[in-house]
């Protein structure tokens, strides 16, 4: 009894550090809209390999990264990260 005890919480306790693991894998194909529409908690709709507009190529609103730095009409965002 006291084996089947010990292997149960191990199980549980193993369940427990995965279960972060797989809601970052499944957020990670989940699109922005389904993501958005049924929280980090819900499957995923469909699959997603896209990049969001924000983590695209690196250019904002095409200009390019050393444009939108040197630019003084450039976003405080745009000028450190260009991801704006």
């Amino acid at each position: 009894m006291r084996r089947g005890a010990l292997t149960a919480s191990l199980a549980v306790l193993a369940l427990a550090m995965v279960a972060p693991f797989v809601i970052v894998a499944l957020n990670a194909v989940k699109s922005k809209r389904d993501y958005t529409a049924n929280g980090p908690f819900s499957l995923p709709e469909g699959l997603s390999s896209r990049r969001s507009p924000t983590s695209g190529s690196g250019s904002t609103s095409g200009r390019s990264c050393s444009t939108a730095r040197s630019s003084a009409a450039a976003s405080p965002c745009s000028r450190c990260c260009c991801r704006c």
